[in-house]
Parts: C-alpha cells; sequence; structure tokens
C-alpha cells in the first residue's frame, strides 16, 4: 500500500498527526480524481471507510479464531483465505477498477469478496 506506513502509524505527536493529515488529504484528491464526480468524498469519508473495513476483517478474524477455538462436536467449519488485493485496493487507489475486488456502490465501498466463514443451518 503506497501510504500505510503513514496512515497506520501510531504516533500522536503534531509532527505525525500533520503528515497523517496532509496524507489524507492526497488519498482524498487521488480517489477524487479517479471517481465520477457525484461520487466525491471527504478525508473523513475515506478515513472512516478504511477505519470500518479494517474493524470488519478484525470481527471476521476473531469469529474465525472462536471458531477454530471452540471445543465440541462436529465438523471444524471452513476457513477461507485473506485476499489482501481487496483490503489493499482502497489505499492503492484503484477502487474504480471493475476488475478489483472492491467496487463503488451508491457511494460506498462495497466488499464483493472478504473471506467468511461457512455456518451451516442447524435445525
Amino acid at each position: 500500500m503506497k501510504y500505510r506506513g503513514v496512515i497506520e502509524n501510531k504516533k500522536s505527536d503534531a509532527v505525525s498527526v500533520l503528515e497523517k493529515k496532509q496524507v489524507w488529504e492526497m488519498v482524498t484528491e487521488e480517489f477524487n480524481s479517479s471517481a465520477e464526480p457525484h461520487n466525491n468524498r471527504t478525508s473523513a469519508q475515506l478515513r472512516k471507510l478504511w477505519d470500518n473495513i479494517k474493524f470488519k476483517r478484525k470481527m471476521e478474524l476473531a469469529a474465525e479464531r472462536r471458531q477454530i477455538l471452540k471445543t465440541g462436536g462436529g465438523p471444524q467449519m471452513p476457513v477461507v483465505e485473506e485476499d489482501m488485493a481487496s483490503f489493499e485496493a482502497v489505499a492503492d487507489g484503484h477502487p474504480r477498477d471493475r476488475s478489483s475486488p472492491l467496487l463503488i456502490s451508491e457511494g460506498y465501498f462495497v466488499p464483493r469478496r472478504f473471506p467468511t466463514a461457512v455456518t451451516p443451518l442447524r435445525r
């Protein structure tokens, strides 16, 4: 990812905060230049999107870990491998690429393929 080192930096001093703000503005500019005019987003919206994608992925991994470590009978749930290309597509600035796992639909990123555990129906 192009800006991961700055965006994911844990520092919160004045210099780092300013640098993060500048990088988010660059990401916003790149995104808006590649998006349709009515799909323009603010840096706050893109930052929230990024946080939501990370949060969703962490929750999926936690659910997967719980499923693996769960005691009891029955077959283990199938585990789907992580697709980092879809995760990194957002930060690389290629959200409009139709071959990409991410599309823009009604102003939001819609993941086409995010790993999830398949849950069987219980009767």
